[in-house]
C-alpha cells in the first residue's frame, strides 16, 4: 500500500480557514422566534417537511464548504506517493542530479546513436516534462561537479573509460537537499554495476534514487583481446560475443603503413587466434585493426610493440660493495630496459620500495625500520626480492629480525655458516634460465663462505649438492630469490670478478619475471593508476603522445593514470624511446549486464526503470488522471455548493 507524503506540507496551516467556515456557519444560523398560536391545526404538514429539508441542505452546504477548503489546502500541499520515486518529478521545487555512465561500454551504438547519447536524449525529455521551477543538474566528468543542464553541456557524451560514480555521489551529498533525486543512467555493464553497488551500499543517502537502465537488447560485440609481437609475427585473438563474425578483415599496420590484411570468421562465444607475418620488417610499434560492422568499436584496435617492458631495480646496502651489481645490471639494461638505482640502507624511503619491481638486498650497512615494515606488509605483492645472505651477519639484528619476521616457518636459525671451497653447477644448458652457457661447470667461480640450509626450492646448486640459490614466496605472496653467499665486492667469493657475474644477475631477474610477471606490463589500462616504473629517475622522463606532443615529465611521479587510450612514448636521457600501450579495460568488452544488488537491500526510496518506460511514467505522474483527481473533486464540490445555494429558499420578508 502506498504511503502518501506532501511536497509542501507547510500549506496545512491554511486548515485554520475551516474554523472560519464553522464560525460563519454558526453566525448565519436562523434565530428562533417564539410565536403564540391559538391552534396549529391550520398549519399544513408540508411546511414542517420543508423546514426539515432546509436544515439538511444547510448541513450539506456546511460540509461541502469544509471539504472545499480541505481540498484546496491539499492541492497546494501537493500530495504524492512516497513509495514511488517517479512521483517526485512533479514537485515544482525538485532538483534532479543526473550521472551518466562514462565507461567505454556506453559507446554501444544502435542505429547510429550511442547509449550515452540516448541517455542525454532522456534527460532532455525529462527537462521538458518537469515543472518550470524544477532544476536539472548534469555531472561534468571533467570538473567532477554538477552543473546546471543546458544545451552547452548536453554534448558531454564522449566516454573515456573512467567510472567516477563515487565522486558523483560525494558531490550529490554535498549539494543535494531533501527533495533532490539522484538519477543514474547506465547500461549497468558488470564492471560499472559492481562499482555502483559498492558506492550505494557504503553511502548514507536518504534521497530518492532512480536507476535508469539502458541495457541493449540482444547485445553482441566483436573484439581484439590481445596483440603481441614475437619472431617476425604478430599474434592476436579475435572474440565474438552474441553473434557469429561472418565477415571481418584484420589489418596489420606498421609505422602507420598497412602491411598485412587477413579475412577472419569467428563463431559465436569463441576466440580465434590469428598470426600475421611481418617478414623482415623492422618493428618498433604497430597496431592491429578489425574492420567489420560492430556496435562497439572501441575494442577493435590494439597497439603492440616489439620492445621489452622496463622494470625498476632498487639495490639496498653498502654502495661501495654493491656498485658492481649496479654495473652488471646496467650492462644489460639497454636490451632488457632495466632502471637501476643503488641506495644506502639509511637513504631508502617507502616510496623507493613501493615503486620498485625488484629489490636487491646485499651487504646491509645497518637495520632499517622502513624496510622491515615494507616486508611485513601486504601492500605491494608485485615487488620481488633478491636477498643475499652473509653468514657472518646472520645473528646480527639487521638480518636476523628481517628473516625471522618474513619467513615465520623458515627461521634464520636453520641457516649455518659453511667454510668450504665450492663452485656452481648448472643443472643444464638447454633450459631458458641457463641457455647458451658453454659449460655445465662454472669452476672459475670460487665460493669460500656460504650459508648452508637455505629454505625454499633450489634454483642452482654447488658441486657438493648444497643450495647456491633458492626460490620461495613469503606470507604476502611475494617472490624471493635467496643467495647463500654475498654478492658484489666480498671476500666470501670471487663471483664479481668472473664472467658469470653479469648473466647470473640478468637471468635471476628474468627468472623472477617468469614466476610472477614482476616486470611492469607495457599495456596499461585507461583510467587506472599504475605504479610508475620511471619514478625517481635520475634524469627527466618526458611523456609524449603518438603524435609526439609533449604531455608531462613523469620522472617525479610515483603513480600515473592515463585518461585516453592510445600509444605513448617515453624519452629519457641516454636511452632509446620506450613505448607504452594504453587500452580500455578488456572487461568493458564483455556483454554482461546486471542491476546492482543494493536495489533489494536499501531502506530509502530506490527504484529501477527501463529507459523505454521512464518518460511514459513521468508523463503519467505529471499529466495523468491520478494528478487530476483532486481538481475533479474540487469542481464537483463547487457544483454542489452552487446547487445547494440555489435550492435553499431565502428567508421570507
Amino acid at each position: 500500500m502506498s504511503n502518501f507524503a506532501f511536497f509542501k506540507p507547510e500549506f496545512f496551516w491554511a486548515l485554520f480557514f475551516i474554523i472560519l467556515v464553522v464560525i460563519i456557519h454558526l453566525f448565519k444560523r436562523p434565530r428562533l422566534v417564539h410565536l403564540d398560536f391559538s391552534t396549529i391545526r391550520f398549519l399544513q404538514s408540508e411546511a414542517l417537511s420543508s423546514s426539515n429539508k432546509r436544515k439538511i441542505r444547510k448541513l450539506l452546504q456546511f460540509l461541502t464548504r469544509i471539504l472545499t477548503v480541505l481540498t484546496i489546502v491539499i492541492l497546494f500541499a501537493r500530495p504524492h506517493s512516497s513509495d514511488d520515486v517517479i512521483s517526485a518529478f512533479s514537485d515544482p521545487q525538485v532538483s534532479v542530479y543526473v550521472w551518466i555512465d562514462h565507461t567505454f561500454s556506453m559507446t554501444y551504438s544502435i542505429d547510429g546513436k550511442t547509449t550515452a547519447q540516448r541517455c542525454l536524449d532522456v534527460v532532455d525529455s525529462i527537462s521538458k516534462l518537469v515543472p518550470a521551477t524544477a532544476k536539472i543538474f548534469l555531472f561534468d566528468h571533467k570538473t567532477g561537479e554538477y552543473i546546471l543542464c543546458d544545451s552547452q553541456n548536453k554534448n558531454n557524451s564522449n566516454s573515456n573509460g573512467i567510472n567516477d560514480f563515487s565522486q558523483a555521489v560525494k558531490e550529490f551529498k554535498k549539494n543535494g537537499v531533501s527533495n533532490s533525486i539522484l538519477l543514474i543512467c547506465s547500461d549497468f555493464q558488470k564492471g560499472s554495476s559492481n562499482i555502483i553497488d559498492s558506492v550505494l551500499g557504503s553511502s548514507d543517502l536518504s534521497n530518492s534514487i532512480l536507476l535508469v537502465s539502458f541495457v541493449p537488447k540482444k547485445p553482441w560485440n566483436y573484439s581484439i583481446n590481445n596483440a603481441s609481437y614475437s619472431n617476425g609475427a604478430v599474434q592476436t585473438g579475435i572474440q565474438a560475443q552474441g553473434k557469429d563474425l561472418e565477415s571481418g578483415k584484420l589489418i596489420l599496420k606498421i609505422n602507420h603503413n598497412t602491411y598485412n590484411e587477413n579475412s577472419v570468421k569467428v563463431k559465436n562465444e569463441t576466440i580465434s587466434t590469428v598470426f600475421l607475418e611481418t617478414g623482415n620488417q623492422k618493428i618498433s610499434t604497430g597496431q592491429v585493426v578489425l574492420t567489420t560492422q560492430d556496435p562497439l568499436q572501441f575494442d577493435n584496435t590494439l597497439y603492440f610493440t616489439s620492445q621489452n617492458s622496463p622494470q625498476k631495480i632498487l639495490i639496498i646496502g653498502n654502495k661501495e660493495h654493491n656498485y658492481v651489481i649496479r654495473a652488471a645490471l646496467k650492462a644489460v639494461s639497454a636490451e632488457n630496459q632495466y632502471i637501476v638505482t643503488s641506495k644506502q640502507t639509511s637513504e631508502i624511503t617507502y616510496d623507493d620500495l613501493d615503486s620498485s619491481n625488484v629489490i636487491v638486498i646485499n651487504s646491509l650497512d645497518g637495520p632499517s625500520t622502513i624496510l622491515d615494515a615494507f616486508l611485513m606488509s601486504n601492500s605491494n605483492r608485485s615487488s620481488s626480492i633478491i636477498f643475499c645472505i652473509d653468514p657472518d651477519e646472520l645473528n646480527k639484528s639487521k638480518y636476523h629480525t628481517m628473516i625471522t619476521n618474513v619467513f615465520v616457518k623458515q627461521s634464520a636459525g636453520f641457516i649455518q655458516k659453511a667454510d668450504q671451497h665450492v663452485f656452481p653447477l648448472l643443472n643444464d644448458t638447454v633450459s631458458k634460465l641457463w641457455r647458451n652457457f658453454p659449460s655445465v661447470k662454472i669452476d672459475e667461480v670460487r665460493v669460500l663462505i656460504y650459508g648452508k640450509g637455505l629454505p625454499g626450492e633450489p634454483v642452482l646448486k654447488f658441486n657438493n649438492g648444497d643450495t647456491f640459490i633458492s626460490y620461495l614466496k613469503d606470507q604476502a605472496n611475494r617472490n624471493w630469490i635467496i643467495f647463500s653467499t654475498p654478492q658484489g665486492i666480498t671476500t666470501a667469493n670471487n663471483i664479481f670478478k668472473t664472467a658469470f657475474f653479469v648473466p647470473l644477475f640478468d637471468r635471476t631477474v628474468q627468472f623472477l619475471e617468469s614466476k610472477n610477471q614482476v616486470i611492469a606490463d607495457d599495456i596499461w589500462t585507461t583510467g587506472q593508476k599504475n605504479k610508475n616504473p620511471f619514478y625517481n629517475s635520475r634524469y627527466a622522463v618526458r611523456l609524449f603522445d603518438h603524435a609526439d606532443n609533449y604531455i608531462n615529465d613523469i620522472g617525479r611521479l610515483n603513480h600515473w593514470m592515463f585518461e585516453k587510450s592510445g600509444l605513448y612514448k617515453i624519452v629519457s636521457q641516454g636511452k632509446p624511446p620506450y613505448y607504452l600501450i594504453v587500452r580500455p579495460d578488456p572487461a568493458e568488452s564483455i556483454m554482461d549486464f546486471n542491476l546492482p544488488k543494493i536495489l533489494k537491500e536499501h531502506n530509502h526510496a530506490i527504484e529501477e526503470v527501463k529507459s523505454t518506460e521512464i518518460i511514459t511514467n513521468i508523463k503519467k505522474q505529471v499529466n495523468g488522471f491520478s494528478g487530476m483527481l483532486l481538481w475533479i473533486l474540487l469542481a464537483i464540490l463547487m457544483i454542489i455548493e452552487v446547487v445547494l445555494w440555489g435550492a435553499i429558499p431565502k428567508k421570507a420578508a
